[in-house]
């Protein structure tokens, strides 16, 4: 176990839903909802993943 998850620590959740024509997807950080869009599914889920590493950044 880290310390980030020991006793009385949180870590924050992220959440990544995309859309089943894969042209949008949400990201919900901490109760606040980002949407994204990409043309192709692979831009839509690099998008998404952007969005998810750059809060943990």
């Amino acid at each position: 176990m880290n310390r980030a998850s020991g006793p009385g620590h949180s870590r924050p959740t992220v959440v990544i839903v995309v859309a089943p024509d894969e042209r949008s997807a949400e990201i919900v950080i901490e109760g606040q909802r980002r949407l994204v869009q990409g043309q192709a599914p692979k831009e839509t889920r690099r998008a998404a993943l952007d969005v998810a590493t750059g809060y943990a950044a």
